[in-house]
């Protein structure tokens, strides 16, 4: 165990970092603030932490949607790329958010009732690629997204249906690489990044998954490799399941996947996220 959660909570961000880093949170208004590492008490390893709220001033109702760790010298990421839940994309240089206010700053300008979902950092090479709730998928390059100042809007990065949103924004590193796909009716599959070919920004994509009533929706995607192992899959109902990720099949991008978490009826799958083992954490700490 690395941290103890509520029956209805999960690990959604797991990276390394050091004392002097900073660490950035980016909420769902558009908005990111900062603080040290060392600003956050030291606790034992299952111990449960500290709310977000106790560390920064964060409004009622907002929701902290991404965490990034940057320093001042080794920094390999040039730019943080952003997605929203409407398909808006956007790319700024670090450099613009070295001075962040203990109020936070505007990280990206929203149109009504979007919200900021994504932020990842990128080289200015990268490509990426988006997933919608209904199953459409676009890989493009960063390099047809220009970069923009911080407080600014973004332009389209896939176009979405009247009642589609996107669930996830992944960057694909490695072409041997697999996208993990979970859907709500718990059935889930990996496909190989090689499965998409680069197309144009704003474009509607091509097929993640076959989505039908047996599935129900996408719930998210996520880039797994030789260093995941164990995936965490968690309900409406407060069901959690650790499973190997070996178990989990990897199929053709336009089929359905295999049921992977039994759910009751009424039940679906609300989150999910891929971790490693302890013994990999202690090992990859001794290289």
């Amino acid at each position: 165990m690395v941290i103890a959660t509520k029956e209805t909570d999960s690990v959604s961000h797991i990276f390394y970092t050091q004392t002097h880093d900073h660490l950035l949170f980016f909420t769902d208004k558009g908005r990111v603030f900062q603080i040290k590492v060392w600003e956050i008490p030291e606790t034992q390893r299952a111990a449960k932490g500290q709310a977000i709220v106790n560390l920064i001033n964060i409004e009622q109702g907002e929701k902290v949607t991404a965490v990034l760790t940057t320093r001042q010298k080794g920094e390999s990421a040039k730019y943080f790329f952003m997605c929203t839940k409407k398909g808006t994309v956007k790319k700024t240089a670090l450099e613009e958010y070295i001075k962040i206010r203990k109020n936070g700053l505007v990280a990206i300008k929203l149109e009504a009732q979007d919200e900021l979902g994504w932020v990842c950092g990128t080289s200015g090479q990268n490509d990426l690629i988006i997933v919608s709730r209904q199953g459409k998928s676009i890989r493009f390059s960063e390099t047809q997204v220009k970069p923009t100042h911080r407080d600014t809007s973004g332009v389209r990065g896939i176009k979405l249906g009247k009642e589609d949103e996107v669930v996830s924004l992944n960057i694909v590193e490695n072409g041997e690489d697999e996208l993990l796909v979970i859907m709500e009716n718990g059935l889930g599959k990996k496909t190989k990044f090689s499965s998409w070919s680069r197309q144009g920004r704003g474009g509607q994509g091509v097929k993640v998954a076959q989505v039908t009533t047996k599935t129900g929706q996408i719930v998210t995607t996520q880039v797994v490799n030789e260093n995941t192992d164990t995936l965490v899959l968690t309900s409406t109902k407060g069901q959690l399941i650790k499973m190997d990720l070996r178990q989990v099949p990897t199929l053709q991008r336009q089929t359905q996947g295999v049921i992977l978490m039994r759910v009751r009826p009424g039940e679906k799958v609300v989150a999910a996220t891929v971790v490693s083992s302890k013994d990999r954490i202690e090992q990859s700490k001794n290289v």
